[in-house]
């Protein structure tokens, strides 16, 4: 049962309800538009051609700065967005900890819900890029854009790839 900001209440294995957790990968429909002969337009909506290779974008954060220091904000990339916020963790207890967490933007004294846990990592070419996994236990992982033209894109695009199971 899924809540006005998508959210669903379920069971886990320990049999522990009212949990609530965020769904990723609602497939987007696109729209293309076809021009007539006559000048008028035809749009019409389509699903997109699936590849098991693709990668479909959870969401996308951009960089913050507050009281407290560096902060992420974005929203996800279903057709409801929901608003999220990002932390990076400042003082790791240990290596097993995530560097960034992703979590549904709600009220300061609303329970916070978990949408993602991403660890950073380096590429073989010397890339830093974020790895982890939905609170759905789905695959993530997050590119950093080195030029945000001051804001106007985001910082980290998060990408998941969809089960074709």
């Amino acid at each position: 049962m899924s809540d006005a900001c998508g959210l669903e209440n379920h069971v886990d294995e320990s049999g522990i309800h009212g949990q609530k957790s965020l769904k990723l990968g609602r497939p987007p429909q696109y729209i293309s538009v076809n021009p007539r002969k006559d000048n008028t337009m035809q749009t019409t909506k389509s699903a997109p051609a699936t590849n098991n290779n693709d990668l479909k974008e959870a969401f996308a954060l951009w960089e913050k700065k507050g009281a407290k220091g560096v902060y992420y904000s974005g929203k996800t990339s279903d057709p409801e967005p929901v608003n999220i916020v990002g932390f990076i963790t400042t003082e790791k207890k240990n290596e097993k900890q995530p560097d960034l967490r992703v979590y549904v933007s709600t009220d300061k004294d609303a329970e916070k819900i978990e949408l993602a846990a991403l660890w950073k990592q380096e590429s073989k070419a010397g890339k830093t890029y974020y790895s982890g996994y939905s609170n759905e236990k789905e695959k993530l992982i997050a590119f950093i854009n080195g030029d945000t033209k001051d804001g106007k894109y985001p910082s980290i695009r998060v990408y998941f790839k969809q089960d074709t199971k």
